[in-house]
């Protein structure tokens, strides 16, 4: 399913981008995912699904993450969360050519990226956004 209209052109326009943020290999999309509020509730999408990506989620423990991919690291509200913030800055050390895509309040960044995404949402629209970004791919209107 590919977003179009209203929604994909205003989250655009939210997208905050920092630094260098166009892959340059393939990617795998690592997601710390923090467990859902009951006000949004778990979350029916995520970037790699989007990209076609490789994705792995973490949830607090540690996991092998393949070298031979560039990172995308997704957070959600990590100023939040110590362990996400923990996690985030130990993959960053072990890859410098990564980049960190916010989904949530983008009010803590880690050191170590590459480039930063700030997306200010987790909805469809907003990952199709960052997806566009990611890969310098503008969909056009249908």
């Amino acid at each position: 399913m590919t977003v179009t209209g209203v929604g994909l052109a205003a989250a655009r326009r939210a997208l905050r981008v920092e630094g260098a943020v166009e892959l340059s290999r393939p990617p795998v999309v690592v997601e710390l995912t923090p467990q859902p509020s009951i006000a949004a509730g778990p979350a029916e999408h995520g970037l790699g699904d989007v990209l076609g990506a490789e994705t792995v989620r973490m949830d607090g423990g540690p996991h092998g993450v393949p070298r031979d991919r560039q990172l995308v690291l997704v957070l959600r509200d990590a100023h939040r969360y110590a362990w996400e913030r923990e996690m985030a800055e130990l993959l960053l050390a072990a890859a410098p050519d990564a980049v960190v895509v916010e989904t949530g309040l983008p009010l803590w960044r880690p050191d170590g990226a590459a480039g930063y995404l700030a997306t200010h949402g987790q909805g469809r629209a907003n990952l199709e956004a960052a997806a566009e970004a990611l890969t310098s791919r503008r969909r056009r209107p249908q």
